[in-house]
């Protein structure tokens, strides 16, 4: 057995609001395990389809994205 971690997994999510209406969280995941070929993150097409469908879930109402791309390292 090795000292490996067991990888990675990436989330992306949004929260849908209307006012009179249910609070949604739409959101997808990807695992990431090391291996060769496997995708290490989120593609252009990937949040392009959850956007659509989150488009489609709310009746085609229209969608105003708020982007937050955190630092990936944190300074010691």
């Amino acid at each position: 057995m090795s000292g490996k971690g067991s990888g990675r997994v990436n989330l992306a999510g949004m929260i849908a609001v209307r006012p009179g209406c249910r609070t949604r969280l739409i959101y997808r995941a990807i695992a990431y395990h090391g291996r060769k070929n496997e995708k290490k993150g989120f593609r252009e097409r990937d949040l392009a389809g959850m956007l659509d469908a989150a488009h489609q879930q709310l009746g085609r109402a229209n969608i105003v994205v708020v982007w937050d791309t955190p630092a990936t390292t944190t300074p010691r």
